[in-house]
């Protein structure tokens, strides 16, 4: 195994995770002696990423309509504020981590 940023081989096995949408998966988390990154090994389980979206679209899961916003959100959106020195008019969220942002 070679760290996925600077490419050294001075990789250790840092901590055992589980997997938040494979329930019964775990994945190793590494880490780099070289430059401190911390990676998984996205190959490590054979998993399709269009089979898990269509089991989580399937869950009958009931949604709130109210919006609360969670430390992350406040986080990220003060971040924001500062950067803009100004309040946002609209916040555009590219990628998948929760959903809470």
């Amino acid at each position: 195994m070679r760290c996925k940023f600077c490419n050294n081989p001075r990789v250790i096995e840092k901590d055992c995770i589980n997997s938040l949408f494979y329930r019964n998966k775990t994945y190793i988390l590494y880490e780099c002696k070289n430059c401190g990154c911390q990676f998984f090994d996205m190959n490590q389980h054979a998993i399709s990423i269009d089979e898990m979206y269509e089991s989580l679209a399937n869950e009958k899961v009931q949604l709130s309509t109210q919006f609360s916003p969670r430390q992350y959100w406040m986080d990220q959106k003060n971040s924001i504020l500062k950067i803009l020195n100004q309040q946002p008019t609209s916040i555009l969220d590219i990628g998948c981590r929760t959903g809470d942002f």
